[in-house]
């Protein structure tokens, strides 16, 4: 039992993961009875005098204006397949060679808006010596 020796703990006998899906009426619904979370009374009685059924048994559901699109779109969606493009360079200093003290080597640097990430890329050119 000396912390590093060992990376199981002996005394737990149940590795299994507790599951919160199950099917209820032919529906798949969240079990909580093993979730304990504080009961608000005046919360539930305001959800429960909700809107008004009808004639099924299903209460109405009020309007709401855009009620599927969000009033600010999220990043990855404003900005999708939106890529700002850089063409840049870099200087390698040379120390094997008398004949030139630097090497410029053009790139192209990519910046996704959708994510934040960048991709940079450096132009190829035929027999320039580089892999």
């Amino acid at each position: 039992m000396l912390p590093g020796n060992k990376y199981e703990d002996p005394s737990v006998t149940r590795h299994h993961k507790t599951q919160l899906l199950g099917i209820k009426d032919g529906t798949i619904c969240e079990q909580t009875k093993f979730l304990t979370e504080p009961i608000d009374s005046a919360m539930l009685t305001d959800m429960r005098g909700g809107a008004s059924m009808n004639f099924n048994g299903v209460p109405n559901r009020p309007k709401h204006e855009n009620d599927a699109i969000p009033k600010i779109a999220p990043k990855w969606l404003k900005h999708d397949r939106q890529v700002l493009r850089f063409h840049t360079y870099f200087q390698e200093p040379v120390v094997e060679s008398a004949d030139e003290n630097f090497r410029v080597h053009k790139c192209t640097m990519l910046y996704y808006l959708e994510d934040d990430t960048l991709h940079i890329l450096e132009d190829r050119y035929e027999n320039a010596g580089l892999p």
